[in-house]
C-alpha cells in the first residue's frame, strides 16, 4: 500500500514538472512546466457563447502561442497537431495560425486554471477546435514530395488566360494544367515558404488573382482565420509544377526547401518544335514552347 502512495505522490510531481510538451519537427521533446508558463508574459481576451439561451462572454488571460513558440525556438514547422489528456486531436496549417489568434490561456474570468485545465482557445473560431486539459503541441514539418516531371514557365502559360482574366480558378487549373481531379497542390510563396493543400478539399472554391504588377496571390481557401497567401512563385500537383520565370535562378533553393536531392537530378531544357498543322487538325494550347523536364 505504502509503494502505491508513492507511486500516486511521484506522478503527481512529475505531472507539476511538466504541465505541457512541445515535439519539435524533429522529434525533439521539450517538457514546459506550469511555473514557467505562469511566468511568461499573458494578454487578455475574451469569446462569447451560448448557455441556456443567454449570451455568456468568458475573460481569458493567456500566452500568444505564436510568438511563445518562436521564443521558445520552435520556428521550422508546417503544422501544429494539439492533443488533449483525453485524447482530442486538432491539426491546423501553420498558415491558419499565422491568420488568427492563439492562446494558451491560463486564467478564466480571474480564476487561475489548474494545470490539467490549461486551455487552447482560438477566439475566432468555434469552440471544437479549442482544447481542454492540453497535454502535447507536435510540430510538425513540410513531409517533402516527389520532383515533377516537367516544370512549365507560368508567364508562358497564363500569360494570355490571364489577360482575358485576372481570376483563375483551382478548378479549372486542376482541369487543364495539372490534368488531375484530386490531389495534392503545394504552394511555395515569394520567401520559399511551402505550403500543401488538398484538392477539393481546402481548394474547390480558390482561385488565383494575378494583380497588375504579375504577382500571384490565392484567395477562396476553405480554411480557418482570414489567410491569403501572396507573392506564389512555385506551383505544383503531380508530375507537373509551374515556376515564375524570374525564380529559374533559385531553383536550386527551392529544390532544397522541397526536399529534393537537386546535385543527384538531371535537368534537361525542352523545347517543342514549330509545325504547320493540317487545316482539320485540334488546335493546340498557346504559349507552352519551352519547359524544364527533371530526372
Amino acid at each position: 500500500m505504502r509503494k502505491i502512495i508513492l507511486a500516486i505522490a511521484l506522478a503527481c510531481v512529475m505531472h507539476s514538472l511538466c504541465a505541457l510538451q512541445v515535439v519539435s519537427s524533429t522529434g525533439k521533446i521539450t517538457d514546459i512546466s506550469y511555473t514557467s508558463l505562469q511566468k511568461e508574459e499573458m494578454q487578455s481576451f475574451s469569446t462569447q457563447r451560448k448557455k441556456n439561451g443567454k449570451d455568456i462572454t468568458d475573460k481569458w488571460q493567456g500566452i500568444p502561442l505564436l510568438s511563445w513558440l518562436s521564443k521558445q525556438g520552435f520556428e521550422d514547422w508546417h503544422s501544429l497537431k494539439s492533443v488533449s489528456y483525453d485524447g482530442f486531436e486538432v491539426i491546423l496549417h501553420r498558415v491558419e495560425l499565422d491568420a488568427m489568434p492563439a492562446f494558451l490561456a491560463l486564467v478564466q474570468d480571474g480564476n487561475i486554471l489548474a494545470e490539467s485545465e490549461l486551455r487552447l482557445i482560438y477566439p475566432d473560431t468555434r469552440e471544437s477546435l479549442w482544447l481542454r486539459g492540453v497535454k502535447s503541441l507536435h510540430l510538425q514539418g513540410f513531409t517533402p514530395i516527389p520532383f515533377p516531371k516537367q516544370i512549365f514557365i507560368w508567364e508562358d502559360s497564363f500569360s494570355a488566360m490571364a489577360k482575358e482574366n485576372p481570376k483563375i480558378s483551382l478548378q479549372d487549373l486542376m482541369q487543364h494544367s495539372f490534368h488531375q481531379n484530386k490531389g495534392t497542390v503545394v504552394l511555395v510563396d515569394a520567401e520559399l515558404h511551402c505550403l500543401a493543400l488538398e484538392y477539393p478539399q481546402h481548394l474547390q472554391k480558390a482561385w488565383i488573382n494575378i494583380a497588375a504588377d504579375g504577382t500571384q496571390g490565392l484567395e477562396g481557401l476553405s480554411l480557418m482565420g482570414n489567410m491569403q497567401p501572396k507573392e506564389l512563385v512555385y506551383m505544383q500537383c503531380g508530375p507537373y509544377a509551374y515556376i515564375k520565370k524570374g525564380e529559374l535562378n533559385r531553383l536550386n533553393k527551392l529544390a532544397d526547401v522541397l526536399g529534393w536531392d537537386w546535385e543527384k537530378l538531371g535537368k534537361y531544357e525542352v523545347r517543342s518544335e514549330t509545325r504547320q498543322l493540317p487545316p482539320d487538325s485540334l488546335k493546340l494550347d498557346d504559349g507552352i514552347d519551352t519547359w524544364i523536364e527533371l530526372k
